[in-house]
């Protein structure tokens, strides 16, 4: 019988444990919600007139989650996410932002596609970060566009094995790899061949010999 028996003592402790971890992490995110509902960051209008399409917007966001992912990468900016500025006419400041976002964070699970401004109230203040690879034309900024709305279009999952080679998924660095391929943008091998942790990162983006820093909130 495990009536008072050390196993049931220990399954006691176990589910106090996960209970206790639970209320932990969903009253962090009640409380990055309400930080969310009420932050009024933003760009100043001539950061948002120093955009180009094909630009790339990285930014810090608010929760556990977020947090957490910034603190493993541990890379030189403060980073937990990222997303492609493409046109929108029905968008105030005439840019969205596409990315890829998990269910767990999102009502939406994959690619998905906010306002710019939208986006930016949704990260932490002072984080944002927006680089444009260096020498692009006309015609490859088209391309990139193009891209990012047909991933958009497709209704592409977000890819929770984080497994690079499957090309059915995608998360938020994954996007931006697939989109910068396909428009024949060079991009080195390294970038789509790290393992680990490795193919997360984020610095691919502000890499000064690919990308330009246009944005820097984290200086």
């Amino acid at each position: 019988m495990l009536q008072n028996s050390p196993m049931k003592k220990i399954w006691f402790f176990i589910i106090a444990l996960i209970a206790i971890i639970t209320i932990y992490i969903t009253t962090n995110e009640v409380k990055a919600n309400k930080k969310l509902v009420l932050s009024t960051y933003n760009l100043a209008e001539s950061e948002y007139s120093s955009i180009h399409p094909g630009d790339i917007i990285l930014r810090l966001g608010y929760g556990t989650v977020s947090e957490s992912i910034s603190k493993i990468l541990n890379e030189e900016y403060k980073i937990s996410h990222c997303g492609i500025i493409v046109p929108c006419d029905s968008c105030k400041n005439n840019y969205k932002v596409i990315h890829s976002v998990s269910s767990s964070l999102s009502p939406i699970d994959g690619v998905q596609d906010d306002c710019i401004d939208i986006f930016i109230k949704n990260s932490q203040p002072n984080s944002i970060l927006i680089t444009r690879y260096k020498n692009l034309d006309s015609t490859d900024i088209t391309k990139l566009i193009s891209w990012a709305n047909y991933y958009l279009k497709e209704g592409i999952p977000f890819d929770h094995s984080f497994d690079l080679k499957d090309s059915s998924s995608f998360y938020c660095t994954e996007l931006l790899l697939h989109i910068f391929s396909n428009s024949n943008i060079f991009l080195p091998n390294k970038y789509l061949e790290n393992k680990n942790m490795d193919r997360l990162k984020f610095s691919y983006f502000w890499d000064s010999k690919y990308f330009d820093i246009i944005t820097n909130h984290q200086k």
